[in-house]
């Protein structure tokens, strides 16, 4: 372990890397690095599998942001990952962490916004997780 050692010092592929090294199987049936994972499959085929996330503060502001478009670069975002991996993308989870006072309406924009650009690549999302989140106070 490197004790002092912060995110910050080693960087987004730096902690990649070390992930890759704690996870990484011996028998070479996966692989992955920055939003994709390679899955061996029978035959000649892999999957690809990818989730990239949004967070409000840093990758937009839902004070200003249409629900409805970031739905859209949401679902854009990961097929971007697939594409650029020579993939096609079929299926999608989701992951919200929500805060209580969140109007539904944004929600329910976000989504349709989702299924319009998924509906765009021939993707179906699937199911996925809702969580509740709270601000924390530092």
């Amino acid at each position: 372990m490197h004790g002092d050692e912060r995110v910050a010092d080693i960087g987004e592929f730096g902690l990649i890397r070390r992930i890759a090294r704690i996870l990484s199987g011996d028998d070479g049936s996966t692989h992955f690095g920055d939003d994709t994972a390679i899955l061996d499959q029978p035959g000649n085929n892999f999957l690809l599998a990818t989730t990239d996330m949004l967070v409000d503060g840093v990758h937009f502001h839902r004070s200003s942001a249409d629900p409805f478009d970031l739905g859209r670069r949401a679902v854009s975002i990961n097929v971007s990952d697939i594409a650029s991996m020579g993939g096609t993308p079929t299926f999608g989870l989701t992951s919200l962490a929500l805060p209580p006072e969140l109007p539904v309406e944004f929600v329910e924009q976000l989504y349709r916004g989702m299924h319009f650009e998924a509906d765009r690549f021939g993707l179906q999302i699937v199911g996925g997780n809702t969580t509740r989140i709270v601000d924390l106070v530092v």
